[in-house]
């Protein structure tokens, strides 16, 4: 047995990418001599179940050349792209997998229950061609960039394969990533966040996985500090690359809605360090995110107009009083929507990604600086909610002022569903509960300003029958407002009166 923790960098693009990524200068000076080729053909197995993949396992054997290497991975960590895991390796006689070899592993249990060891079975099958090139990137240094073209199949089902991966052989792993912001400098290759199995199981469900929104945070108190805040980011990046792909596809508009859900949460998350160093290297990165943040919210806003505002409209004017406004949506949306993606395709956002990555490997321990799990908690959540009771008087402030608490609240609500699992009772889920209930609302205001700014920009020389429209829809839009600025006060003064449960 052989076993050791991979850490590797998947970029994926088109074969036409990929064959000139050989030929690229970084590439061409770090190689340590000529690409090697191989045919692989692997083979995963799982229960009928799926159990391996429930508790992150991944069991395949795959041949390579005359032999075969039975391989098992376990769920790991990956930020930015970066993927951390176990992998042990056995050679094998046969393409069927020895069950006895991993009594021995840190998976022995999953696999001595008796339902798992005699269910085994194939679930999807890869082949492709792979090129491989031993790369010396400095800093004593060296990795791995395997070229992988070919596909996976399930069933009837196909899905190409056309990545990269760079795999660390030894060295620091922040020289992955600089190289792979080289490389994405250079061509269109995108981060690849999912691996091979991952991509398979998708293949196997026969539908792409629905939106996913943020996940229930378990903290472990004991912990270190660092560690937590290490798990808060890997988080919310999870949530926005999990979302990522289907916006990408063109589907449900609730995967764009995740995405920037994601994108807020991270930024929160990693300005919770107190910490000078971090801050100075995170600034510039703050800026990036705001970024591709702006460049995401044009499109959810047309998304909102046409999901939400226009039906409510349709009931109060009738669908053919709005062809004219809907038309205008409609094609606004469209092009908001085509530049939300190329900002997520972008080398931009690569970059981004990257960067982030490098950021955490390289001054991780100081997310949370403190030893306590716990005290760091407190800390940030006491901040947050100070600067949210700043909005004592939410009915007098001016419009700039109530877009501020808004946003406010929405971060003390991050922070608080980050650590609620930290404090046991009830306590948390109804501070989270009544803090919810006031953003909703401060959110409800926030979108009648914004729905007011695009219809006021209006289509000049448009028809009557649009501007008709669209004042039916700022009369709804203010009565929407009226409505939510109504019931602000009592949620306030609910939200006011509960004490701090992290006290």
């Amino acid at each position: 047995m052989s076993g050791f923790v991979e850490i590797e960098l998947k970029l994926l693009g088109t074969r036409k990418a990929l064959a000139q990524l050989g030929r690229l200068s970084p590439v061409a000076q770090a190689a340590l001599g000529k690409a090697r080729l191989k045919r692989l053909h692997a083979v995963y197995f799982d229960t009928p179940g799926l159990e391996l993949q429930a508790n992150g396992v991944a069991l395949r054997v795959r041949r390579e050349g005359r032999g075969w290497i039975q391989c098992i991975k376990g769920p790991g960590e990956a930020i930015g792209g970066l993927h951390r895991r176990t992998e042990l390796e056995w050679p094998v006689a046969t393409p069927t997998p020895k069950i006895a070899l991993l009594d021995d592993s840190p998976f022995s249990g999953l696999f001595k229950k008796p339902r798992v060891r005699r269910a085994l079975a194939p679930v999807f099958i890869m082949e492709f061609q792979r090129r491989v090139l031993t790369l010396e990137l400095g800093g004593e240094a060296a990795a791995e960039l395997a070229i992988d073209t070919g596909e996976i199949r399930a069933g009837r089902r196909k899905a190409a394969i056309s990545e990269a991966e760079i795999e660390l052989l030894r060295g620091k792993p922040e020289a992955l990533l600089d190289f792979a912001a080289a490389l994405v400098e250079r061509l269109p290759l995108r981060v690849g966040h999912a691996s091979k199995a991952a991509r398979g199981y998708a293949l196997l469900a026969g539908e792409p996985p629905g939106p996913r929104k943020a996940g229930v945070l378990v903290l472990d108190a004991a912990a270190p500090a660092a560690a937590a805040g290490l798990q808060l980011v890997q988080a919310c990046m999870a949530q926005i690359h999990d979302n990522e792909q289907g916006f990408l596809r063109g589907e449900d508009p609730e995967y764009l809605h995740q995405v920037r859900v994601g994108l807020r949460r991270l930024r929160v998350a990693l300005a919770l360090p107190r910490d000078k160093s971090w801050d100075e290297s995170f600034e510039p990165l703050r800026g990036e995110l705001q970024w591709l943040s702006r460049s995401l919210g044009v499109a959810r806003n047309w998304d909102v107009m046409a999901e939400e505002l226009l039906p409510v409209l349709e009931r109060d004017c009738g669908s053919s009083a709005l062809d004219a406004l809907r038309l205008r949506v409609n094609t606004e949306r469209r092009r908001a929507v085509r530049a939300a993606r190329r900002a997520l395709r972008s080398a931009r956002s690569q970059r981004l990604w990257l960067h982030l990555a490098r950021l955490t490997v390289v001054q991780g321990e100081a997310i949370a600086p403190v030893t306590s799990t716990v005290d760091f908690a407190r800390t940030a959540l006491s901040r947050r909610h100070h600067k949210l009771g700043r909005y004592a008087e939410l009915l007098q402030l001016e419009p700039q002022a109530l877009h501020r608490a808004r946003i406010d609240a929405k971060k003390l609500r991050y922070v608080s569903e980050f650590f609620a699992s930290l404090w046991s009772g009830k306590e948390a889920k109804r501070f989270i509960q009544q803090l919810k209930q006031l953003q909703d609302l401060l959110g409800q205001i926030n979108d009648a300003a914004v729905a007011r700014s695009i219809l006021g920009g209006g289509n000049p020389g448009g028809e009557a029958a649009e501007a008709s429209a669209s004042g039916a829809a700022l009369a709804r839009i203010d009565a929407h407002e009226a409505a939510a600025r109504g019931r602000l006060e009592s949620e306030w003064l609910r939200f006011a009166g509960l004490k701090p449960y992290w006290t």
